[in-house]
């Protein structure tokens, strides 16, 4: 009696994938005022996406994922009242702003009563 061929394995258990995106954006223009040297508005955004998924069996996923948009703009701006003719100090024009900022979610499913654990990055630790 001959040996029939075995049936593939239909499952993808212990497997990884991973997608990843970065674009940085920089801006930068001069601002001039009476009294002060040229100083320079610059914004910089770091734009990133990334996530893995990882099956750690036929009925365990584990997603990880990471979002985000920090920026850092260095403003030359007028005053509230208006732009001055004149500027003595330059703390009056500069400013600093930061914005957005990075998110991160991991998200685990099990097909049976199983649970996903909280991340080892998430765990409140008491003092």
């Amino acid at each position: 009696m001959g040996r029939g061929r075995q049936p593939e394995r239909a499952d993808h258990a212990d497997r990884l994938w991973y997608s990843v995106a970065y674009n940085p954006s920089f801006s930068a223009g001069a601002v001039g005022f009476t009294g002060l040297a040229l100083a320079v508005d610059r914004t910089t955004r770091h734009l990133v996406a990334g996530k893995v998924t990882w099956r750690a069996d036929d009925r365990t996923d584990v997603v990880f994922t990471v979002l985000g948009d920090p920026t850092v703009h260095r403003m030359v701006s007028p005053a509230m009242w208006g732009m001055p003719e004149q500027v003595t100090n330059a703390d009056a024009v500069l400013s600093r702003e930061t914005s957005g900022g990075v998110t991160d979610r991991c998200s685990c499913g099990a097909s049976r009563d199983a649970s996903c654990s909280t991340p080892p990055w998430r765990t409140p630790t008491t003092t």
